[in-house]
């Protein structure tokens, strides 16, 4: 993962460019040691982890409402509804 900084003047040229670079693992181990900057990035943790609960979250739902519709329950060619036999 990286990140590059320019700064350019008023006509468009470069003036100074640097890059970052960080390997993911650096960025969560970060976040378990409680290192400076944590708030930001705790944060965009958290919003991850959220966004894919939702979306978990209304799959799962989704899947389940369709189970459970009525609609969609097949009926026999005949078209006679089956009947649980009693105990003989």
């Amino acid at each position: 993962m990286s990140q590059t900084m320019v700064v350019r003047d008023g006509d468009g040229n470069v003036i100074q460019e640097s890059t970052t670079t960080a390997r993911l693992y650096e960025s969560w181990w970060g976040v378990v040691t409680m290192k400076p900057g944590l708030n930001a990035h705790g944060q965009a943790v958290l919003w991850h982890l959220g966004i894919c609960f939702a979306i978990s979250f209304v799959v799962w739902f989704m899947t389940l409402r369709a189970w459970e519709n009525p609609a969609a329950v097949t009926k026999p060619a005949d078209g006679k509804e089956e009947t649980p036999r009693a105990e003989e």
